[in-house]
């Protein structure tokens, strides 16, 4: 008797399997998956990109899609479900653009959420920044690295304008630890640093790294002897002259034992008519630099009667001259400022606004090109300099987008 019982339920147990898979390989039965965080493809972007553009966000999109099919089919598939979103045809901005769910035949999207996503589509610029060597880490005393050769001293750099606006320079670090007195080469990692150092994103680099020799030269502080020749015009009166009595040199041990003063190039005080800092060239013998406190070391003067000032102009500020119609043109050079000489009281008048700087597009073509600044005003001045006063320009064809939608 218990053996019966015993094959009975062995029994119901088998015919259970059986009607469940009966259900499941036989039927099966249809149904319906939700799948979150599918990622959102974007086509089309390197047509974008031959029109002047680039994805500033977006890239990293994600949806919720449902799908309907048998159970089977859903679960053979669904990890192959890749959403897409066709990005050319669209302007630069915020672009609310459709996404498609192509899935196998198998199957059928019945959802996707949401059904657009954001893209924000930047203007794509390119400019060089210097490279910028910061030394880390503990260095022995009295001694700096010299005698520095960076390869390339000057890097590109490319992506969208509103991001490549904010990079000021290109970081490299290298470890004290890796230099020597003999010399030394490192390669050192490149970053597109903004004004504050920190790293910007979205930015190609057309080197991501810098070849850099170095030697950790000792530093002997000695006199600086400096001849002022000529008398300013005497229509001016000189307030102050402020000459620095001593430099700070670097080099080797041997080349440093011999010397206890240097000698700068003299300075010609007669042509000056404003309130100046003037260059100071110290002569040096071979083997020997300027140590870094010396580096830019000035001689001061005071001038009464002349004055001067300078306004910095944001790039949006300045005025795009003799485009024609079904072009657009964006600066890309960041900023740009004026330096301005003249008596005092047409010098403390004077207002940032009272100067238009512009730029005149004589023959536009399609992507970067190099144009002069020009400033108007109506200032009685004795000079006036532009710095830079070339600026770089992105031309591009006027797009409307509901055209191309």
């Amino acid at each position: 008797m218990l053996r019966s019982k015993n094959l009975t339920k062995v029994l119901s147990l088998l015919l259970a399997i059986l009607l469940w898979a009966y259900v499941i390989i036989v039927e099966n039965p249809p149904t319906t998956e939700r799948l979150y965080n599918v990622p959102v493809e974007l086509l089309n972007v390197w047509m974008l990109t031959q029109d002047g553009f680039t994805i500033l966000e977006g890239e990293n999109a994600t949806v919720e899609v449902v799908v309907s099919g048998t159970r089977a089919d859903i679960a053979k598939y669904k990890d192959q479900v890749i959403a897409t979103a066709y990005v050319f045809g669209y302007g630069a901005g915020e672009n609310y653009v459709t996404v498609d769910v192509p899935v196998h035949s198998s199957l059928s999207c019945t959802e996707v959420k949401p059904d657009k996503i954001l893209v924000n589509i930047d203007y794509l610029v390119s400019i060089y920044r210097p490279v910028v060597i910061t030394f880390t880490g503990e260095r022995e005393h009295n001694t700096e690295p010299g005698s520095i050769i960076l390869q390339p001293d000057q890097i590109e750099v490319k992506g969208p304008k509103s991001l490549v606006e904010t990079v000021s320079y290109v970081g490299i670090e290298v470890p004290y630890s890796q230099l020597s007195r003999l010399g030394a080469a490192v390669t050192a990692t490149a970053y597109a640093l903004d004004a504050n150092g920190e790293p910007v994103p979205k930015i190609n680099l057309s080197s991501n790294t810098v070849s850099v020799r170095a030697t950790l030269y000792d530093i002997k502080e000695v006199p600086l002897l400096i001849e002022v020749t000529g008398q300013v015009d005497e229509i001016y009166e000189m307030t102050r002259l402020d000459i620095p009595e001593t430099v700070a040199i670097r080099g080797n041990s041997g080349a440093l034992a011999g010397i206890e003063y240097v000698e700068a190039e003299p300075i010609d005080i007669s042509g000056v008519k404003v309130t100046s800092e003037l260059p100071v060239v110290p002569i040096l013998p071979e083997g020997v630099e300027l140590a870094s406190g010396s580096i830019g070391i000035h001689a001061s003067i005071g001038i009464k009667g002349i004055s001067n000032l300078s306004f910095e102009y944001d790039s949006h500020e300045i005025e795009i001259r003799g485009l024609p119609e079904g072009f657009k043109a964006y600066i890309n050079t960041p900023t740009v400022t004026i330096m301005a000489t003249g008596l005092e009281a047409t010098i403390n008048s004077a207002a940032k606004e009272d100067f238009i700087l512009y730029v005149d597009i004589e023959e536009p073509e399609k992507g970067l090109q190099v144009v002069p600044v020009g400033v108007q005003h109506d200032k009685d001045l004795y000079n006036l300099e532009i710095n830079p006063e070339e600026v770089i320009i992105t031309i591009s064809e006027d797009f409307n987008p509901e055209e191309g939608e």
